[in-house]
């Protein structure tokens, strides 16, 4: 997934048997089994359009899933268009309930990230704004889909290099957040940290790092990227605990933070006149 996005949680359908076949898709796809989830999904689609028709909220439901599946993959073309084709048939549902109304929130905010991804942020912008008016009027102010537009929004917004305006949606977003699972308030803080890193105000960021490691601890989630960014944040300060943090993250680091957390590593050793051990960790990022 690209940075501060979540997999939405879609509705289920009242129909067993599609209901029955949209968790299998969501079950292949929790396993990361995507290729697996595609075909399924797209088998899904026609079974469910040959029953029904299009005009059915199970087959809308299966055309998102099978975006973010493609999204997922990478095909940005082609999931713009599955949600392009969800969001013009949920307009024309008789239906208009909460259901359709997360699920239309969840289009357009789709559909906005999108464009935002692909380059075109001033044709994403309007799309993600339209999704969190929809969010907060229909759903409420506090509902999980105003704190994911927000998101997007901040992410947006960081794209365009208005970090002020990405830090605020970041803050409004947290403090809509009341009662949200606490990894999700985590992604919040871990963003705002990086935010913030990247602001140039470590200090600022320091606070929303910890924050977040709490709560991924709480969830029993993995703390080692967010332990790196930590460790980012409180080298001028404190490079005896950057050290520590490094140390604690490294074995359950990805290829890339590894090395990032190697080189940083390296430097916080030669600060130290370690000259021996800052080259063994320099070596150990170049070979990584």
């Amino acid at each position: 997934m690209h940075e501060g996005m979540e997999t939405p949680i879609l509705s289920c359908s009242s129909d067993g048997w599609t209901t029955a076949l949209l968790d299998d898709v969501r079950s292949l796809m929790d396993a990361t089994q995507l290729w697996e989830a595609e075909l399924l999904c797209r088998q899904a689609i026609v079974e469910i359009e040959g029953c029904f028709g299009e005009q059915t909220l199970a087959g809308i439901e299966a055309r998102m899933l099978l975006a973010e599946l493609r999204f997922q993959d990478g095909d940005l073309s082609e999931a713009q268009a599955l949600l392009q084709q969800a969001t013009g048939l949920l307009t024309r549902l008789p239906d208009q309930g909460p259901v359709v109304c997360r699920l239309r929130v969840q289009a357009l905010g789709r559909q906005g990230l999108i464009c935002v991804l692909a380059g075109n942020p001033e044709e994403g912008l309007p799309l993600l704004r339209q999704a969190l008016l929809r969010a907060r009027r229909q759903l409420g102010p506090t509902d999980a889909e105003v704190r994911c537009c927000l998101n997007a929004l901040a992410f947006a917004s960081r794209r365009m290099g208005r970090l002020g305006l990405a830090a605020s949606q970041l803050r409004e977003a947290l403090r809509c957040a009341t009662g949200a699972p606490p990894a999700q308030v985590a992604l919040l803080h871990r963003n705002l940290a990086c935010l913030e890193l990247e602001r140039g105000r470590p200090e600022r960021g320091e606070p929303h790092a910890r924050a977040a490691i709490v709560l991924l601890q709480h969830s029993e989630s993995a703390t080692a990227s967010v332990q790196l960014l930590l460790a980012r944040l409180v080298r001028r300060r404190d490079a005896a605990e950057a050290e520590r943090l490094l140390r604690e993250a490294l074995p359950a680091l990805e290829e890339a933070e590894r090395q990032e957390a190697c080189r940083l590593m390296a430097d916080l050793l030669a600060q130290q006149e370690d000259l021996a051990q800052a080259g063994a960790n320099r070596w150990r990022a170049e070979a990584a």
